[in-house]
């Protein structure tokens, strides 16, 4: 069986393009899970060296497979081609969401109903309370957590500014009643500048603003409820607030857009100050179901291209601590992968 010796980014790349990964027989034990217990989609985090990780989609039908090398590192190989894709890879655990972060979805339910967005499709809210929240953080040992952020749909009923005052009653609580001193993120639709700045003077210290598709056409058939202008000029007025690199942005991958559309959204977000993260689209619970993962090579090339302007624009990364940009395992990221 051979051993594939790409580079690190490029070896994450082959595993985001896969999206799923199955637990090979031999890993139940070592994982602790039951097969039978396994749910459709469920996540697992794996490290792949002292600064990449990545998330895996677990399902039984999948190309690759972990498998144990013995009782802390695995490897993963791809039954299809006898290959192995890298070995020495750890198992991580999700605190809520993410490793060594609280990452909550307040509201599960939207009326924007985007048409690549899985929350589309909901029709019943599921919401996580302050007491459900009080739930998790005293199921878990506090001083693992470096971050906690929290984002959210729309639901019927309720507007951003709504989201945005629940989000900061939430913190208030949890700074009170736990004396935690970490890093708050949020990531929210299109606030408004009066929104950004309540943020601002109650503790958070970045925030995600999600243009998603930067092609102007797309956008309109993909997500005719939202406007990219005024997401991109939520942008501006979120890095004036919070400062130069300590606002993010996802790109969406593999739902039709060219190359030069994610590029030059790169680049425009960098101008003003703002990061930006390339997010192959999940194909896991998708209603575009004519759309597949990114290759390796396209999602390659991106990150490359991705890091270079990051250079030309001398982008910190290292500012943003909280959410997608903390974690990077769902995305090729400058300055942890490459």
């Amino acid at each position: 069986m051979k051993t594939m010796n790409y580079p690190i980014a490029y070896t994450k790349a082959v595993l985001l393009s896969k999206e799923f990964i199955k637990i090979s027989a031999d890993s139940d034990n070592y994982l602790n899970i039951q097969r039978g217990n396994l749910y459709k989609n469920e996540w697992i985090f794996l490290r792949l060296n002292n600064k990449s990780r990545v998330r895996m989609t677990i399902n039984e039908n999948a190309e690759l497979s972990l498998v144990p090398l013995n009782n802390n590192s695995f490897k993963i190989i791809n039954e299809s081609t006898n290959e192995v894709i890298i070995e020495n890879v750890c198992v991580e655990p999700a605190i809520v969401h993410a490793p060594e972060q609280l990452f909550f979805m307040l509201h599960k339910n939207c009326h924007i109903k985007c048409a690549f967005c899985p929350l589309a499709s909901r029709e019943e809210d599921s919401h996580y309370t302050l007491e459900r929240i009080f739930n998790r953080i005293n199921d878990i040992e506090i001083n693992n957590i470096k971050s906690i952020g929290f984002t959210s749909s729309i639901p019927h009923g309720l507007s951003t500014c709504d989201i945005v005052d629940e989000m900061i009653f939430n913190i208030k609580n949890i700074k009170e009643t736990y004396k935690i001193d970490v890093p708050f993120g949020v990531s929210i639709k299109t606030p408004s500048k009066e929104d950004l700045y309540k943020l601002k003077i109650n503790g958070v210290n970045e925030v995600r603003l999600n243009l998603e598709i930067f092609n102007e056409k797309l956008a309109k058939y993909l997500m005719p409820l939202k406007s990219k202008n005024q997401i991109f000029d939520a942008i501006k007025h979120a890095c004036g607030i919070f400062g130069e690199w300590r606002v993010s942005s996802n790109i969406l991958v593999g739902i039709g857009e060219c190359d030069e559309d994610i590029l030059n959204g790169v680049e425009q977000l960098a101008s003003i100050g703002a990061v930006a993260t390339l997010y192959p689209y999940d194909t896991f619970d998708s209603a575009l179901s004519s759309f597949s993962r990114p290759s390796p090579s396209r999602l390659y090339k991106l990150a490359l291209e991705h890091k270079r302007i990051f250079k030309n624009f001398k982008v910190n990364t290292d500012l943003l601590q909280t959410m997608c940009c903390s974690c990077t395992a769902s995305h090729i990221f400058p300055g942890v992968d490459l």
